[in-house]
């Protein structure tokens, strides 16, 4: 778009038209807002190239539809175009909602068959990833799991705002939610971590009182063993003066 851009500032009159048809019949573009807003292409209001600015207006904003209801106001389309609005239309419908029945899209892009549905969707709309889903052959439906946003139109703005605000509110309450969620986590992990503390300090103090206990007890046994020795000693020298006084009152 950005080149479409560039040379519409510098463009006017059928040079302008040449670029809308262009725009329009490019595979890559699909939003036009901004081509909208060029000055140089609101100038073709109310002049003989005014059914190429409506030609635009309806690829940003229309449906196959607004062109089956408008076209004797509008430019023939060649058949690129007609495949990329039918695209766009696919688009429309697959907005705002997780299911789109196979008649209602049928209808909307004017086709005869379920081939040629799903052949329109396979090919023009997930292949490009405007849409992404499933379809649903048993059910006759488009699950829609996501679709690129179109242009929107100025009596679309109030819905956009208020849909907006909605989501900005929702954000708020799960982000405050995770707040909350996030400060009990962090409770709990202090909670933890001090209980972990305190019973690695009781560890260490049970460690210590053991080794304490352990160190008397040996040092008391050390004492014992010391002692014994010299009780044996004091025992035999009693024994032996006792036989050498009887000896000598024998004699």
């Amino acid at each position: 778009m950005d080149q479409y851009l560039l040379l519409a500032k510098g463009a006017r009159g059928r040079a302008v038209v040449d670029l809308i048809h262009r725009a329009v019949s490019d595979p890559a573009v699909f939003a036009f807002g901004e081509l909208l807003d060029v000055q140089s292409v609101r100038e073709l209001e109310d002049t003989e190239h005014a059914a190429s600015l409506a030609l635009l207006k309806l690829f940003s904003t229309g449906t196959w539809a607004d062109y089956r209801q408008h076209g004797a106001s509008l430019p023939n389309l060649t058949v690129a175009q007609q495949t990329k609005l039918k695209q766009l239309t696919v688009v429309s419908l697959a907005q705002g909602t997780k299911e789109v029945p196979y008649q209602r899209l049928m209808v909307g892009v004017e086709v005869g068959t379920v081939r040629e549905l799903e052949d329109l969707i396979i090919t023009h709309c997930f292949y490009p990833a405007l849409v992404s889903g499933k379809l649903d052959q048993r059910q006759g439906c488009l699950q829609v799991e996501e679709v690129v946003s179109r242009d929107v139109m100025p009596d679309q703005l109030p819905a956009v705002t208020q849909g907006l605000a909605t989501w900005l509110q929702q954000s708020s309450s799960v982000l405050q939610q995770l707040e909350q969620r996030i400060q009990g986590i962090e409770a709990a992990t202090k909670q933890t971590a001090d209980r972990r503390a305190a019973d690695k300090a009781a560890t260490e103090e049970a460690k210590a009182s053991l080794s304490k206990e352990t160190d008397f007890r040996s040092q008391e046994t050390m004492l014992l063993d010391e002692e014994q020795p010299a009780e044996e000693e004091r025992g035999s020298g009693g024994l032996g003066s006792m036989f050498s006084s009887r000896s000598k009152r024998r004699r």
